[in-house]
């Protein structure tokens, strides 16, 4: 009899600390996970932005200006970068279904989904083109009782203080054509972009002249998950310090596609 109860109580006391060694291991493996999850740094992810292709700011090849400011400003914080060269309205959908964190050359609250970080990356100095046949002077007041066209997804009708007469186009050599053709009066586009495209095209340049109407400042438009906040916050801390340390006005030197713009030079910030 006292061996049979000497068992039982040996099997219960095993269970019960078989029962506690699982409970212990649970709980150790919940906190491992709890501290694996919670404290992750921010370099172990990797920080994805898309851009129309803009020659010499984000080319496919994952080089020019924009690329390698924002290359600079992540990789300073230890954070991976990749870069998608599209469309515009691809750049803004992939951003919007929170599938990239950002896109490249957003107007200050041009989409309301997203969230713009106090720093632009840029000026954007807006040309409209017509023929050289017309001799109208190129300026707002008369490019707005005109017919006017530009690249499907720019926001160019935000520029003008009324309802506009306008036609999206798919890209620039179609709105110079347009011009051409006379099916058009006035092609808006910003001033780098026309600039490049009659640099390998100087005859159709001969036939189009182009004035500068506006100027604004572009920007990193970041979708509003946790992680794209952390981005956005770490791109108003650094680029002061680029700015500071001369970084921001070397990289545009070096690019020799600009000056640098007012809104980037160190004014005590």
């Amino acid at each position: 009899m006292i061996n049979r109860i000497s068992f039982c109580i040996f099997l219960n006391l095993l269970f019960n600390f078989s029962v506690l060694g699982n409970q212990v291991d649970n709980q150790a493996l919940a906190e491992s996970l709890t501290i694996k999850r919670n404290d992750i740094p921010i370099n172990k992810k990797t920080a994805k932005f898309a851009s129309d292709v803009w020659p010499g700011f984000t080319d496919t090849s994952g080089e020019g200006l924009y690329w390698d400011i924002i290359r600079k400003v992540y990789k300073d914080n230890n954070i991976a970068v990749a870069f998608e060269s599209t469309n515009y309205i691809r750049s803004v959908a992939l951003v919007k279904k929170n599938i990239f964190h950002a896109y490249i050359g957003a107007y200050l609250n041009e989409v309301d989904f997203a969230i713009y970080p106090k720093y632009p990356i840029d000026v954007d100095y807006i040309s409209a083109c017509t023929a050289v046949t017309n001799k109208e002077k190129i300026n707002i007041e008369n490019i707005a009782k005109s017919t006017v066209g530009w690249i499907k997804g720019y926001s160019f009708e935000k520029i003008f203080d009324r309802q506009l007469n306008y036609q999206e186009i798919t890209n620039r050599k179609t709105g110079i054509t347009l011009i051409e053709n006379a099916r058009i009066e006035y092609y808006i586009d910003a001033y780098s972009d026309i600039k490049h495209y009659f640099e390998s095209d100087p005859l159709i340049a001969s036939k189009i002249r182009c004035e500068t109407i506006h100027h604004e400042n572009i920007y990193l438009a970041f979708n509003t998950t946790p992680y794209a906040i952390q981005l956005k916050n770490i791109w108003d801390k650094t680029i002061p310090k680029l700015i500071q340390s001369g970084y921001m006005e070397k990289i545009y030197r070096e690019h020799g596609l600009k000056p640098l713009p007012e809104s980037l030079k160190d004014k005590k910030l």
